[in-house]
């Protein structure tokens, strides 16, 4: 009987190679492009020391800007195009930015305007700034920086720009944004005094203010100042968030951090100017009041109650409208060797007000159906509430079905102490200003 045969055991498949530990000497020497990319998506970021997941990071940002200087290039000979000049596309009144930037946002699913930006910006880039576009893509300089050296110069004389260009370029990778933009200006005061004027005193002319809705009854205030109010604004504000840490200090009450003090007393000031009716130093004139009355509005079977001042939407239930305050203001400082006295008027000689539409169910707290600030928007309940109590109420009617203004009542009316005192203790977590 034959012996069985001896066979040696097959070997397992070998495990494949993992990430290779990223160099941290040879990743911070890689200039930004495919083979940077390869080493940097294949380094096991778990299994490395800090020292070397530091020039990862820092691998990852010159890359950022390596992939940001390719798609400037892309965009801006892409608006070379003959077929997207606008002849050919049949836009004679449009340039080739706006013809390209149509084609980008329908690929890229963007809007039309940040399409148009982000051509223009490429071209600027490529076409007036060739050397910080060279930059961007060796990755010594980031998007940031990049942004503060086009924008500072961007409408300067070509021959300036060039020179302003060379003397930033060297040192703009150890700058941040803030010091980099002071060093350009400070050059172009030295190299062009007459049209940095110029320029400074159009831009004055763009000044605004401007408010945009945010989430959770929130909203952005922005203002785009001369530098000098600016800073005004910020060393008065600066200043009340000082005074109003030692009054929270002292009162005892639940700290509040500098931002949140800063725009407390950003708010203070305007709603002193609603109950004061004016902007500027005190001014000795005679005020009106209006006259608190108890009068009540009569319930009419065939319209609603609600609260609005012109027309309101459809799923609107009968409520108050509230004016809170006395004006709403916009200022012009004391610079200049004198304080201004701003008098605020509204339509036909009425004092300038802060509207709240408001159920008037909710405002008794039946319910918590919210307010409608008008300019903004809904608001929660509560804040309605304690906006309703500083202020006057006057009734509106409109149609139940429609919603349309039908008619107003004549007579207004300012909440009672003990009113004010329930929503207060209502709703005590709300720290409306005012």
């Amino acid at each position: 009987m034959a012996d069985p045969v001896q066979t040696d055991p097959v070997p397992a498949d070998p495990a494949p190679p993992g990430p290779e530990p990223v160099d941290p000497v040879l990743v911070g020497g890689m200039v930004p492009g495919p083979e940077l990319a390869g080493v940097l998506a294949g380094t096991d970021l778990a299994g490395v020391d800090t020292y070397a997941l530091v020039e990862a990071v820092a691998g990852w940002a010159r890359l950022a800007a390596w992939v940001a200087a390719g798609r400037a290039g892309a965009l801006a000979e892409l608006s070379t195009r003959p077929e997207l000049q606008p002849g050919r596309c049949g836009y004679r009144s449009v340039n080739p930015i706006t013809t390209t930037a149509l084609e980008v946002a329908a690929r890229t699913v963007t809007t039309t305007r940040q399409a148009e930006n982000l051509v223009g910006n490429a071209v600027q880039l490529v076409e007036d700034f060739p050397a910080t576009w060279a930059a961007l893509e060796a990755g010594q300089l980031d998007g940031r920086r990049v942004r503060v050296i086009t924008g500072e110069l961007g409408g300067q004389d070509p021959e300036v720009r060039r020179r302003v260009e060379a003397a930033v370029l060297p040192g703009a990778s150890t700058m941040d944004t803030v010091a980099l933009r002071r060093r350009i200006t400070r050059l172009l005061h030295e190299l062009a005094p007459v049209q940095t004027e110029q320029r400074c005193r159009a831009a004055r002319e763009r000044r605004d203010v401007t408010v945009t809705p945010a989430p959770d009854a929130m909203a952005y205030l922005e203002a785009h100042l001369p530098a000098e109010d600016a800073i005004a604004v910020k060393t008065v504000l600066d200043a009340a968030a000082h005074a109003l840490k030692r009054e929270d200090t002292t009162a005892g009450r639940e700290p509040r951090t500098a931002g949140q003090r800063r725009a407390d007393a950003l708010a203070a000031l305007a709603w002193t100017a609603l109950d004061t009716q004016r902007i500027g130093p005190t001014h000795t004139r005679t005020a009106t009041t209006d006259t608190a009355t108890t009068d009540t509005a009569t319930t009419d079977t065939a319209t609603t109650d609600t609260a609005t001042t012109d027309t309101v939407p459809a799923d609107t239930v009968p409520g108050v409208t509230t004016a809170v305050g006395a004006g709403v203001g916009a200022g012009v400082g004391a610079r200049r060797g004198g304080a201004a006295l701003i008098t605020l008027t509204g339509a036909q000689g009425r004092p300038v007000t802060v509207h709240v539409t408001f159920a008037f169910p909710s405002l008794i707290g039946v319910d918590d159906r919210p307010g409608d600030l008008d300019g903004y928007g809904p608001i929660p309940a509560h804040t309605a509430r304690h906006l309703a109590a500083a202020g006057i109420w006057q009734w509106v009617r409109t149609h139940p079905a429609s919603g349309h203004y039908v008619d107003h009542g004549r007579m207004r009316y300012r909440p009672t102490q003990s009113l004010i005192d329930h929503v207060v203790l209502r709703d005590r977590t709300c720290r409306t200003p005012g």
